[in-house]
């Protein structure tokens, strides 16, 4: 059947065509997302603790 998209080696996402065709914009960088991620998962950890099939 050939290759699939989760085949691909690596990934180089293009925000582009979401910005012309939908308006959107980027809110943050990279480098602040992952650190309010990291903060959230801090003052969070019950959510990570938790199986994923049992999460209301």
């Amino acid at each position: 059947y050939g290759g699939r998209y989760e085949d691909i080696p690596r990934r180089i996402p293009d925000s582009t065509k979401a910005q012309r065709e939908l308006g959107w914009r980027l809110l943050v960088d990279v480098e602040e997302g992952i650190r309010r991620t990291i903060e959230w998962a801090r003052a969070n950890p019950w959510y990570l603790e938790e199986p994923a099939g049992h999460r209301a």
